[in-house]
C-alpha cells in the first residue's frame, strides 16, 4: 500500500459560493443588458430583421477577440489584471446603451439601431478576452477530474435565472409599453438597463474574491508542442529561454515504479526531491548528463537555495501535494523471505 496518498484538494465552500453568486450576477445583468432584453429596446427603436440578425450574431462573432487573450497576457504579464481591465471596460460602455432610447431624437430612424450593434461590437470585444480569462482562471482552480462539478456548480447558478429573469423582463416591458406614454417608456428602457449594467459590475467582486493561481501569470516563452523543434534546432533556443528555470511536478505514484517527485532545473543544475522519503538530489547535467554523482551532501548551501526556489515555484501555481496515507503498513512492503530449497 503506498505511503502517501494522492489529493485532490477540493475548493473551499466560499470560494465555490462566490464563483456561483458570480454567474447569477453575470447572467442577470447579461439578460436586461446585452441579452434578450436588448431586442425588445431595438424592435421599439425601429430595428428591422437584418438589424435584429445582427445584435443576435454579433456576440458569437465579436465573442473570437478571445483568441487574443494570450497575447494579451503575455504583454501585460498579469492573466487577472487583464481580466479585470477587460471586464471593465464592458461593463462601462453597457451604460451607453440606455442612451441611444433616451437621445434618439438627434438622430435619423436608421441611425439609432446601427448605434445599438456598434456599442454592442465594442462590448462584446472586451467581453470575449474577459471570458476566456474566466474559464482559463477557473479551470486552473482545481484538477481537471473536478472540471465538472465546479462548472456544473456554475452553470447551475446561472440556470436559475436564466429560467426566471427573462420572463420577469418580458412582462415589465409589457406592462411599461400598456402602462407608460412614449417619453416614460424610454426611462423604464434606461432604468432596466442601468440595473442590468449595475450587475455586471457587481458580478466582479465575487470573482476578485476567488484565489488566482499566480503562475499564471509569468509570460510563456513557447508552447509544449515547440518544445520537438527546439530539441532538433539548438541554435533556435531562445537567450530568454537558456536562463530560465524549469520544473516538473509529479505528485502521483506510477505503474513503472516511480513514486511521487517534483524536479527543477536551474542552469546546469537539476534538483530532485522526493516526497515520500523528503530526499533531495543534486545533479550538474553539464559534467553527469546521466544524473549518477548526487551532489547534494558537497553542496548543501546550493541545494537548500535550490529546493526554496522549487517550494516557492510550487506554492506560486497552487501544485497539489500528496498527503500521508493513514492505512499504510510499512510491514506489509517489506519483501517476503525468500524459501529454502
Amino acid at each position: 500500500m503506498s505511503v502517501l496518498m494522492e489529493s485532490s484538494s477540493p475548493l473551499p465552500s466560499r470560494v465555490t459560493r462566490a464563483i456561483a453568486l458570480n454567474a447569477a450576477l453575470w447572467t442577470a445583468g447579461n439578460v436586461l443588458t446585452t441579452g434578450g432584453f436588448l431586442s425588445y429596446f431595438a424592435t421599439d427603436l425601429g430595428a428591422r430583421g437584418f438589424n435584429l440578425a445582427l445584435l443576435l450574431a454579433v456576440p458569437e462573432l465579436v465573442g473570437l477577440t478571445g483568441l487574443a487573450s494570450r497575447g494579451l497576457v503575455q504583454w501585460v504579464g498579469d492573466r487577472r489584471k487583464v481580466w479585470l481591465i477587460t471586464t471593465l471596460i464592458a461593463r462601462a460602455i453597457t451604460f451607453l446603451l440606455p442612451c441611444v432610447g433616451l437621445t434618439r431624437q438627434w438622430f435619423s430612424p436608421e441611425a439609432a439601431p446601427w448605434m445599438l450593434v456598434a456599442i454592442l461590437v465594442i462590448t462584446q470585444a472586451a467581453q470575449g478576452v474577459a471570458t476566456t480569462l474566466y474559464f482559463s482562471w477557473l479551470a486552473d482552480l482545481v484538477p481537471r477530474q473536478e472540471w465538472g462539478r465546479l462548472f456544473a456548480r456554475r452553470n447551475l447558478a446561472a440556470l436559475t435565472v436564466q429560467l426566471v429573469l427573462p420572463l420577469l423582463a418580458a412582462w415589465f416591458r409589457d406592462e411599461a409599453k400598456r402602462r407608460l406614454d412614449a417619453e416614460w417608456l424610454w426611462w423604464a428602457y434606461a432604468a432596466v438597463f442601468t440595473t442590468g449594467a449595475l450587475l455586471l459590475l457587481a458580478s466582479v467582486w465575487p470573482m476578485w474574491t476567488v484565489p488566482h493561481p499566480s503562475g499564471s501569470n509569468a509570460r510563456p516563452v513557447f508552447e509544449a508542442g515547440a518544445l520537438r523543434v527546439l530539441l532538433q534546432n539548438p541554435s533556435r533556443v531562445p537567450r530568454q529561454l537558456s536562463r530560465r528555470s524549469l520544473f516538473w511536478h509529479y505528485p502521483h505514484y506510477h505503474p513503472g515504479g516511480a513514486t511521487p517527485y517534483s524536479a527543477a532545473r536551474f542552469g546546469d543544475w537539476r534538483l530532485v526531491e522526493f516526497f515520500e522519503t523528503g530526499k533531495l538530489e543534486l545533479y550538474n547535467l553539464r559534467h553527469d548528463i546521466g544524473e549518477k554523482t548526487d551532489l547534494s551532501a558537497k553542496e548543501p548551501e546550493r541545494t537548500a537555495k535550490l529546493h526554496g526556489r522549487l517550494k516557492a515555484w510550487r506554492e506560486s501555481v497552487g501544485a497539489q501535494l500528496p498527503t500521508p496515507n493513514p492505512d499504510h503498513n510499512p510491514e506489509k512492503d517489506k519483501p517476503s523471505p525468500k524459501k529454502k530449497n
